[in-house]
């Protein structure tokens, strides 16, 4: 099953927090992630991919399968996501 890893992100846009998480599919995980974060901003990112950008339960246009950022990395709590 693929791997996702869900980063809460503060009004500061800063990652506050960081939970990994196994769905089925992409769609799956949007859902779930979506559900269990109803009230918070959340990127949920597979690997390198940023699968979507969640914001207070809505998943945010144009936000799935985008690229991380030139240098592929992911997320760090206490630092910007890309």
């Amino acid at each position: 099953m693929p791997q996702y890893r869900a980063y809460v992100v503060g009004s500061d846009n800063v990652v506050a927090s960081a939970a990994d998480y196994e769905f089925e599919d992409d769609d799956v995980a949007v859902g779930s992630i979506t559900a269990l974060y109803s009230l918070e901003t959340v990127e949920l990112w597979s690997g390198t991919r940023r699968v979507a950008k969640i914001v207070a339960g809505v998943v945010l246009p144009d936000s799935t399968g985008l690229p991380s950022d030139a240098a592929g990395e992911t997320p760090q709590r206490g630092k910007r996501p890309a």
